[in-house]
């Protein structure tokens, strides 16, 4: 009889187990089980967190909802003040508009929205919302290169960048193009890809709330090497005696003019002519290299090659010997 009676028991907590899983409540005989709220209220936002603005007007939705035993209550706070207190008869929506905040009125920094709604059931849920007020525009500098001074090839720019409130967007330009330096404080440029001459270069900054400052400097570049033009004489031309060179040098940072002959280098900065006494030179063919090199470093080339003929012809005469004597037979 006791076995029995167990097994009822047992069967009937399976039942009323059962019962309550498949539903929100069950009657069972003239018993009713009913489910436990536990869930808390959901809570979203037009406003999205950590936002940032300069002025204007701001309006924001805060939407509530309990699918279970509904709202008994929805509070708003600004800035820690009780805005909005609303007790609620059940809802299981509500909406929060809070409309037509000027916010030229409130001070620069945080402020933020702190919403707390209950349900009947005694659950809380909270939601705060963050946003900035920034009238404040970035500072910038370019640190390197200086103004108007010269380069070549590739150049480190170096920079730096802050602002009040809100992290930045930097943008590196460079004659046209741009470059993304967010979080960097310097970057490489190729400069050969530019024409020579002025190269601006400008740092554009950036914040959240769309303040912006823009700084921006020139440079010089230079990458082409020094153009050498040969007058006289030309290419394997055969000399004697005095002979002059005569060329042409164009660029307009030139540093150093060097000409070598024989293996001797002789510094001739300045000289768009030299004379080279062909004498001290024993006849033969000889390279004549000019090296030139500007003050960044951009080098040129050039040779020729010349010949040195400072012997005169020589004579034999073969008949007849000198002081040879010659008669003459007339008839």
């Amino acid at each position: 009889m006791f076995g029995v009676r167990l097994l009822i028991a047992l069967l009937i907590v399976l039942t009323v187990i059962a019962c309550i899983h498949t539903g929100s409540y069950t009657v069972l005989g003239s018993l009713t089980i009913e489910q436990e709220d536990t869930t808390p209220p959901t809570i979203t936002s037009t406003l999205a967190n950590n936002s940032y603005f300069r002025g204007g007007r701001l309006d924001v939705y805060f939407y509530i909802t309990d699918n279970e035993s509904g709202l008994s209550l929805v509070q708003v706070y600004f800035d820690g003040a009780l805005y909005i207190s609303d007790g609620l008869n059940g809802e299981q929506s509500y909406t929060v508009s809070l409309l037509g905040l000027l916010l030229g009125y409130l001070s620069e920094g945080m402020h933020n929205y702190t919403v707390i709604a209950r349900d009947v059931a005694g659950n809380i849920a909270r939601l705060e919302r963050i946003f900035y007020v920034d009238r404040t525009r970035p500072t910038g500098m370019i640190i390197e290169p200086a103004p108007e001074t010269l380069h070549t090839g590739i150049i480190t720019i170096r920079f730096n960048y802050t602002d009040n409130l809100s992290p930045l967007t930097a943008i590196l330009r460079v004659c046209g193009d741009e470059f993304n330096v967010t979080d960097l404080y310097s970057y490489d440029v190729d400069t050969r890809k530019y024409p020579d001459g002025e190269l601006e270069i400008s740092l554009y900054i950036e914040d959240r709330a769309g303040n912006s400052y823009t700084i921006s400097r020139t440079i010089m570049i230079d990458n082409t090497p020094p153009i050498f033009q040969l007058i006289s004489p030309s290419n394997e031309t055969i000399c004697t005696g005095i002979l002059t060179l005569e060329y042409n040098i164009d660029d307009p940072h030139l540093d150093e003019t060097w000409m070598e002959i024989d293996n001797v280098w002789r510094n001739v900065t300045g000289q768009t002519t030299i004379d080279i006494d062909t004498t001290i030179y024993e006849d033969a063919y000889y390279w004549i290299a000019f090296k030139l090199n500007d003050t960044l470093g951009n080098t040129a080339v050039l040779r020729i090659i010349i010949g040195i003929d400072n012997t005169p012809p020589q004579i034999q005469v073969l008949s007849p010997i000198n002081n040879t004597m010659i008669t003459m037979e007339i008839k």
